[in-house]
């Protein structure tokens, strides 16, 4: 009996443990000094739209990984620099795909690599996840009617999109897991063959 249990425990405990999952990085910065200008009609289009300004910013994924400058190229693109210019990284907005609700606004960013020497920054080359919150908003009328809204907003932050991990077992695991099914093999055949 102690047997069994011992095979089933080593069996479960193998089937429960793997890799864990990874976090995706993430750049945020530091002053909301990365502004910019969008005109939205009602329906929440973005009509015209501008980036400008620059702030320091750091990269982090759990821990940081690189602290540098993120600055505007031109009105829909923006960059990260580390301090010693090895990892640069180009990020264009697509405000196309832009979402708002009542405190930010979320687009998709095209994240590219100019340089890139650490292959922690990797994950920005894909299409990013870039936040920004709302400084001030005021209406556009024509007459007495509204017919848009004119933000100020700053870049909060732009992550990584997460990877996805499959759960890959560890080789202890594997090996446990080996061990119990031999075990369990000896001891069908032993009762067969009595």
């Amino acid at each position: 009996m102690v047997k069994r249990l011992f095979v089933l425990a080593l069996f479960v405990s193998g089937l429960m443990v793997s890799a864990p999952a990874q976090a995706a990085p993430i750049l945020t910065t530091d002053t909301d000094d990365v502004v910019g200008t969008v005109i939205f009609d009602l329906l929440g289009n973005p009509l015209a739209f501008d980036v400008a300004g620059a702030s320091t910013a750091t990269i982090t994924d759990g821990a940081p990984i690189a602290t540098g400058l993120m600055f505007s190229v031109d009105s829909d693109t923006g960059a990260f620099t580390d301090a010693a210019f090895a990892n640069i990284l180009s990020f264009d907005f697509l405000f196309a795909t832009s979402t708002f609700d009542a405190t930010g606004w979320s687009l998709a960013a095209l994240g590219s690599e100019f340089i890139v020497n650490d292959p922690l920054l990797l994950p920005f080359v894909a299409v990013d996840f870039a936040r920004f919150s709302f400084l001030t908003a005021e209406p556009i009328f024509s007459g007495d009617i509204a017919i848009a809204v004119r933000a100020l907003y700053a870049l909060d932050y732009i992550a990584a999109p997460e990877e996805e991990v499959s759960e890959v077992p560890e080789p202890a695991t594997l090996t446990l897991v080996g061990v119990g099914l031999v075990a369990a093999v000896r001891r069908r055949r032993a009762r067969r063959a009595a």
